[in-house]
């Protein structure tokens, strides 16, 4: 595994005195930034090779590195952000709009539940006609009648 320059970074880390005498953020960026500034040998080591001095250049860098993902993943997600939006106005669309009060969405309700009871009434009488002339065109045995039901599949009737 091979660094790359740009992507190292010399920083300070606080001493265990700081952290007990609970010093401030700020001063422990000044206290780095003084540590970093008075070694001749890190500034040179960092010009020459590439790598970033303190924790300022380390936030940079992270900042760049999560824009240059976010530019290279925004236009999938604005896709699949788009695709799902138009999912969700598709089934929107088919629920219809929404119900002004209670008596409203009661009489949907009714009118729902009677469109399935005759919907189920009209397919139970398709099934006794079946049946019935199945039990005729047999010798009277409706046992083993095949039916196709709305959707197109084959129901065993018994």
């Amino acid at each position: 595994m091979r660094l790359r320059p740009e992507r190292v970074f010399a920083v300070r880390n606080r001493k265990q005195q700081e952290n007990e005498g609970q010093v401030s953020l700020l001063d422990a960026r000044q206290r780095e930034s003084d540590f970093l500034s008075a070694h001749d040998e890190l500034q040179a080591g960092a010009k020459q090779c590439g790598y970033g001095l303190g924790v300022a250049a380390l936030s940079a860098s992270l900042v760049d590195i999560q824009i240059e993902l976010i530019q290279e993943t925004l236009p999938a997600t604005y896709g699949r952000i788009a695709t799902r939006l138009g999912e969700l106005r598709r089934r929107s669309s088919e629920i219809g709009q929404p119900l002004g009060d209670e008596l409203s969405c009661r009489l949907l309700a009714i009118q729902l539940i009677d469109q399935c009871v005759d919907s189920l009434a009209r397919e139970r009488s398709g099934r006794v006609a079946v049946v019935s002339s199945s039990a005729v065109g047999d010798g009277g045995s409706a046992a083993g009648a095949r039916q196709a039901s709305p959707v197109g599949e084959t129901a065993e009737v018994t």
